[in-house]
């Protein structure tokens, strides 16, 4: 079953201990969350009152906790994060489908890879990540916290960019499968501030598809395989 983006949306920002609103992820079997921050504190996420993942977080002076869900419950739901302290916090969403229903980012053998780049200051961001599986998106986000209008780089196409309160926060994608081998992963932004970046894979439901070369073919239909 072939991945596909269903929708994504900006829940918005605020000074407080977490941000809420409503996301809709009917059609979708997987679903990402990237919350920003202001401090130094991991928050925690939760669709629907049921907790998300945490895959990893960001460094620098806008952190990002990135965090993902499978299955999540169809139909209109709060989705919200949450601290015990209150800053600037934003947060946004993106859902998908023909997402394996097993991947995972953590333990001794992940489905799936991610990648988190430490903040910098400048105009740029671009880092590498490897599929581990066929037929993998690759999805993630930059944040630049002085504006301007960004750009996909690599492999990353711009979903969309949201301004949240002068920080401009992209949601990228790589609208397709991509190899598996090295795959530069990047955005750049017209104004140069306070950035960072975070990437992720995610594998199709069902396992990679294969195509038997013409002599394997020949040996199964000598087998009666096929």
């Amino acid at each position: 079953m072939a991945i596909a983006r269903v929708s994504d949306a900006n829940i918005g920002w605020a000074v407080a201990t977490g941000v809420s609103g409503s996301f809709d992820a009917t059609g979708a079997d997987y679903i990402i969350a990237y919350a920003q921050r202001n401090d130094t504190t991991v928050q925690t996420c939760s669709y629907a009152g049921a907790g998300m993942t945490l895959i990893g977080s960001t460094t620098g002076n806008r952190p990002i906790d990135v965090f993902f869900k499978l299955a999540p419950a169809s139909g209109s739901n709060t989705i919200a994060s949450s601290a015990a302290t209150s800053t600037y916090r934003s947060l946004q969403v993106v859902a998908y489908s023909g997402v394996n229903q097993s991947l995972t980012y953590s333990g001794g053998s992940p489905t799936d890879a991610f990648t988190v780049t430490a903040g910098s200051s400048g105009t740029s961001k671009t880092t590498t990540i490897t599929p581990l599986s066929s037929n993998s998106w690759i999805i993630g986000t930059y944040l630049n916290d002085n504006g301007g209008t960004e750009t996909g780089s690599g492999t990353a196409v711009k979903i969309a960019q949201y301004g949240n309160a002068g920080s401009n926060d992209a949601v990228l994608d790589t609208n397709g499968t991509v190899a598996t081998s090295s795959q530069n992963f990047g955005c750049s932004s017209t104004s140069s501030g306070n950035q960072c970046l975070f990437c992720c894979t995610i594998s199709p439901a069902g396992g990679a598809s294969f195509t038997p070369t013409p002599m394997l073919h020949m040996l199964q239909m000598a087998g009666g395989i096929v």
